[in-house]
């Protein structure tokens, strides 16, 4: 009895303490849960039970399959953790046993299958409070690279999370769970900094070059580098090498230059070591070649050559006259270099200036540039398939490129490859030569104008290229075609039977249109269709027949003939008889009885579209809603009631779209007709429109009524109240809007109008509702700042990781789906999707976010360019003959040496004409610029036996000359997108000359045309703050003012020009004003010439001698300061400001009152 009494107690006692422990347990599951941070000790239970405990505490649903969750788990933690951690833990847990999670709507589902996977809802880094346990985020990264990043964080996640780049805007994509992109927004931070690591250090050069030692440190440190920066920057002017590295290679960096700048030594010589070279020049001369390799030894000497054998080998050479060579003694590897160096001096002269890259210009003559550009492509493919080792030949083929204004293929590199790749192309443009014959046709027009010719043919060659009926030699014959305006006429080139079709061409086209019609009409009454889409009809139909390429003029000048006449409900056409008998049978077919009042299948859905034709589209949707509402009150059709439900107005086409079983869709259709009666009139009355513009500005749509209107009267159509409600239109500039008044029926006629007026193309509207059958929506979304391809194809890349195999698999799957969908309106720059509203919604969000706009910068250059030059000349020319009794003559004179040492002194021509019978005259004193005296005698003796002859010139000359030159180049542009400007003139200059020699020598002169003037290209780069980053290439271009800049080369004339050139990347600061160039050229020239020794004496030797001294300094700097765009105000400041800079520039007030003028041709609008 004891020991069961304490059997039982112990019993008792256990299940005590189990329920002791269970409360205890669940309390702290119950505390845990109201606070934000848990304790979790779940030691080998079923994963089940843990899922039941996240879902309660981060209050998420969770879909799974038991089946798939029958395991145990343990779960432990010291201390308390997060929401996030603890959903974080069990993602963790289910990915490490092969299962996938997949959020939707705050629900996870559990499943197996890998391949189903959705976009979790997307989460900024602002936002604190995050609930959803997977997110979606994009990082946009500054100055780190965005494919390195990617790269180290795939390897720190799991595989089943997503992370991927857009290069082109510089962001990350990443999807995974809510920690992990907390996570993973820290170490991007982190890494996107701008603290750079990196240390600069400088060595001072004592014994060698710099290039020498780089080039050899490289060597040593290339093991230790691995990928780290490792720049070696040399400065030569101050003998410095700027290290750029880690701080550890910069330590041996510096060690191993150390250690490596010491003082060459020279080679050992010993009878073992040295060997002789004997080398018989084969292209150059010995001399020629001994400068050569002396020159050499020079600058190896002077840039502190560290193996100084090759030196000495050359210094110690010795030239054998005899054998015409050379004997060379220095050891094997000595030798083995300098047989190198002498291999690459004695080469031929003219092949190595042909071997220079070059580039030639193949016009061609029969075959289109696109032919022959695909010709290669096809030959440079199979010459890689055959393993073609002659890449230089590969090279030109690659890089040829068509020129399509002057029909020429564009060859660039090895000449000798030029040459053979010349050679093919002969080959591919002689394909059609027997086809063109080289004839010519000059066409007059009669009644079409240049243009419209032109228009037309250019259609004719489109239409034939894109219907794939391509006609090479009418499409050629067509691109050939060239207008000359001062005989109005238009020459064609090609062979007889193309020559033919274009004339066939010409004559069906440039037809009179006076002549088609000659009192001829049809009215038409439509009875199957309403005049409005008759109208439409017609108006569609014929331009399908032009954009097809239709050579049927006088039918497509009936077609636009047509008016509408509402008073009868007729179209009424003009044109001939024949043209009439056409328009007759594309009515009957127009006007068939239409089918859409059929029930028709789409799918697995029966659909009924009913035109509404007499009722207001208003007032019968209302009318059917509230039949709808009665007949849902009572015991009704529950298949019709849902037809009626599913009703849906199309703008469009002004038509109903009801869906449901085809038995409920016959029964609609005499309800709908019962309520499709017109208004009674006693429901008009006054009212108005307030319209605010969608795409077209309020004064245009002001304009193209009020065009609209005059048209209407001008044909005679009596709407008055319609004319009324356009003439009370006024435009409110506060609001944007157009208000206007009116009758109810005029009022619509507007809005009507509105929306045919208002978009963005006339022959292509666009719509932006979401509007479809049952759960089928579309979404049109005009963007805002970027082009669609852009958006587009950022979609695309979002959405390639998401797509799977097999998309009909999962519905969770749609908004990929809906993303593959997505396409872009090139016309309106939109991009239409399809989906249900969900899905669209999605879409619609992840658009808006890419769809942001870029920022602006206004960027000022200033370039200032000074040029100073002076000169003195100083100098006096004397001379004397003297001839006695024709038996001795005696000279002396000190004329000094012209500028241009092969040309005489101006003086002695002169003095050397003067004898005893050849006197001096006037004109022979040529007098120069400055100051000049001279003076020449003839004094004749012994009946003119004896003669003495003097002459003497002094010339004083002193100039200063003093040029500025300022341009200020100002432009804006967007983040990432480049911005030119030009200003300057385009000078003409003989680019060749054609001689013909026949019977008839004829000469052709081709003038070419070069830009002189000033070129800015930018491209900058802004981030979030300050910091802009641009990418500057500026050149500025002059002629000389003098004569001298012409370059004349036989009958060819050129020209030479001063040109500045600056190509640069920099990274400043908001309104910061920097320098990016200067130079500073000073010029110095001192000359003087004269007599030995007497030159030289002071005071007197001026009389013995002639100086000339000139100097001339050019400065040029560049300044550069950019300004931010962020606000619509900082626009207006920047250009109110530049307005004012450029009114004080003007220069005179007149100029300044023209310059107002002009200004006021623009905000004259703002003012009214």
């Amino acid at each position: 009895m004891r020991k069961a009494l304490l059997k039982l107690f112990k019993k008792e006692y256990f299940f005590a303490f189990l329920i002791l422990i269970n409360a205890s347990i669940f309390a702290q599951e119950e505390a845990s849960t109201q606070a934000k941070e848990f304790t979790i000790n779940y030691q080998n239970v079923s994963v089940l039970e843990y899922i039941q405990f996240v879902s309660k505490v981060c209050e998420v649903n969770f879909l799974y399959s038991a089946e798939d969750l029958n395991f145990n788990i343990s779960v432990v933690s010291s201390d308390p953790i997060s929401r996030q951690s603890v959903i974080a833990t069990l993602i963790q847990i289910l990915r490490t046993n092969n299962l996938h999670l997949i959020e939707n709507n705050n629900s996870l589902v559990i499943s197996k299958i890998e391949d189903v996977k959705e976009i979790a809802p997307l989460v900024s880094k602002d936002v604190k409070d995050i609930k959803n346990p997977i997110i979606t985020r994009i990082f946009s990264i500054k100055n780190t690279s965005v494919e390195t990043l990617v790269t180290i964080i795939k390897g720190m996640i799991s595989t089943d999370a997503i992370i991927e780049a857009l290069p082109e805007s510089r962001q990350i994509i990443a999807s995974d769970v809510t920690t992990s992109i907390q996570k993973i927004t820290t170490l991007i931070e982190s890494i996107d900094s701008t603290e750079s690591p990196l240390e600069i250090k400088t060595y001072s050069i004592q014994a060698n070059s710099a290039i020498t030692l780089i080039a050899l440190t490289k060597q040593i440190i290339s093991p230790l580098i691995g990928g780290s920066p490792y720049l070696l920057i040399p400065q030569e002017s101050t003998s410095t090498i700027y290290i750029v590295s880690t701080p550890m290679l910069a330590n041996k960096t510096l060690a191993v230059l150390k250690s490596l700048d010491v003082e060459p030594k020279d080679e050992i010589k010993t009878l073992e070591n040295q060997q002789i070279f004997i080398y018989q020049p084969v292209y150059r001369t010995l001399s020629d070649l001994r400068n050569a390799l002396k020159e050499i030894a020079a600058n190896l000497k002077k840039e502190g050559m560290p193996h100084p054998g090759l030196i000495n080998a050359i210094d110690n050479m010795k030239l054998i006259h005899d054998t015409n060579s050379f004997v060379f003694s220095a050891s094997e590897p000595t030798l083995a270099k300098l047989q190198k160096v002498i291999a690459g001096l004695d080469t031929p002269t003219d092949k190595e200036k042909n071997l220079l890259p070059t580039f030639f210009l193949y016009k061609l003559q029969f075959v289109s540039g696109e032919q022959i550009e695909e010709n290669l492509e096809k030959l440079l493919k199979k010459f890689k398939t055959q393993k073609i080792q002659d890449q230089k030949l590969l090279e030109v083929i690659e890089n040829a490129k068509w020129v399509k204004e002057t029909n020429s293929i564009l060859l660039t590199g090895n000449p000798i490859a030029i040459e053979e790749v010349k050679n093919i192309i002969a080959q591919y443009d002689t394909i059609r030569q027997s086809k063109q014959k080289g004839n010519f046709f000059i066409y007059s027009p009669k009644h079409a104008s240049l243009d419209d010719l032109d228009k037309y043919l250019k259609d004719v060659a489109h239409n034939l290229k894109s219907s794939g009926l391509s006609d090479p030699d009418l499409i050629d014959t067509i691109e050939s075609m060239r207008s000359v305006t001062s005989i109005n006429s238009i020459i064609f080139t090609g062979g007889d039977v193309t020559l033919e079709k274009i004339k066939s061409l010409l004559s069906s086209y440039d037809v009179s249109k006076e002549g088609q019609f000659k009192g001829n009409f049809l009215m038409l009454t439509p009875t199957h269709v309403t005049l409005k889409d008759l109208e439409k009809a017609f108006k569609d139909i014929a331009s399908n027949l032009k954009s097809s390429g239709l050579a049927d003029q006088p039918l497509l000048e009936s077609i636009y003939s047509l008016r509408a006449v509402p008073t009868t409900n007729s179209l009424i056409f003009t044109g001939d008889e024949q043209t009439l008998a056409k328009i007759q049978s594309l009515f009957n077919s127009v006007n068939a009885p239409t089918s859409k009042q059929a029930v028709q299948l789409l799918g697995k859905t029966n659909f009924w579209v009913y035109e509404i034709r007499q009722a207001r589209p208003q007032h019968l949707v209302s009318s059917i809603k509230s039949i709808t509402s009665d007949l849902s009150k009572i015991d009704s059709d529950k298949y019709l009631l849902e037809a009626l439900k599913s009703m849906r107005y199309v703008k469009e086409t002004n038509s109903l779209i009801f869906t449901g079983t085809p038995d409920a869709l016959e029964k609609l259709e005499p309800l709908v007709q019962k309520f499709d009666v017109p208004s009674s009139k006693d429901e008009a009355g006054s009212s108005y429109f307030v319209y605010k513009p969608k795409y077209l500005s309020g004064p245009e749509l002001e304009i193209i009524l009020n065009e609209f209107a005059e048209n209407l009267k001008t044909s005679n159509l009596e709407n008055d109240p319609l004319y009324e409600s356009i003439e009370t239109m006024k435009w409110s500039d506060q609001t944007k809007t157009l208000v206007f008044t009116g009758d109810l029926t005029a009022i619509d006629e507007i809005k009507k109008l509105l929306q045919n007026f208002d978009i963005a193309d006339i022959d292509h509207p666009k719509t932006h509702e979401i509007s479809g059958l049952e759960d089928l929506g579309f979404l049109v979304y005009k963007l805002q700042y970027h082009k669609g391809n852009d958006i587009q194809e950022a979609l695309k890349q979002i959405a390639t990781d998401l797509k799977t195999a097999n998309p009909d698999a999962a519905p969770n799957f749609k908004l990929v789906k809906g993303i593959n969908a997505v396409q872009w309106i090139k016309i309106t720059n939109s991009l239409l999707c399809s989906g249900d509203k969900e899905t669209l919604s999605k879409v619609k969000e992840l658009i808006s976010s890419l769809d942001v706009p870029l920022k602006q910068v206004f960027i000022e250059i200033l370039i200032i360019q000074t040029t100073l030059s002076n000169a003195l000349s100083f100098g006096l020319d004397w001379g004397s003959k003297f001839q006695y009794k024709n038996q001795a003559v005696v000279g002396i004179n000190n004329f000094g040496v012209p500028a241009d040492p092969t040309n005489l002194n101006p003086v002695s021509p002169i003095f050397n004409k003067i004898t005893n019978t050849v006197t001096p005259k006037g004109p022979d004193l040529s007098l120069g610029n400055g100051f000049n005296l001279g003076v020449i005698g003839d004094i004749l003796f012994h009946k003119g036996k004896s003669f003495l002859s003097l002459i003497s010139l002094l010339e004083a000359l002193q100039w200063d000359t003093e040029t500025s030159i300022i341009l200020t180049p100002k432009i804006i542009a967007q983040d990432g997108k480049t911005a030119t400007i030009f200003s300057g003139s385009n000078i003409p200059y003989t680019g060749s000359v054609i001689t013909n020699t026949a019977a008839n020598t004829s000469t052709t002169t081709n003038l070419e045309y070069r830009d002189i003037g000033m070129s800015l290209t930018i491209t900058p780069i802004l981030g979030n703050g300050d910091a802009i980053s641009l990418t500057i290439d500026l050149e500025s271009s002059a002629t000389p003012a003098t004569e001298t800049g012409q370059v004349q080369l036989g009958q060819v004339t050129g020209i030479t020009t001063l040109k500045t050139n600056m190509s640069t990347s920099v990274h400043l600061a908001n309104k910061n004003f920097l320098v990016l160039s200067g130079m500073v050229t000073d010029t110095k020239t001192r000359a003087k010439s004269g007599i030995p020794c007497l030159g030289g004496l002071p005071v007197i030797g001026a009389a013995f001698s002639k100086s000339d001294d000139q100097q001339s300094r050019n400065n040029i700097v560049i300044f550069l300061r950019p300004h931010l765009i962020n606000t619509y105000k900082d626009m207006q400041s920047i250009t109110r400001d530049q307005e004012d800079i450029f009114r004080e520039q003007a220069g005179t007030p007149t100029l300044e009152r023209d310059f107002d003028e002009a200004a006021e041709l623009i905000k004259s609008y703002e003012n009214e």
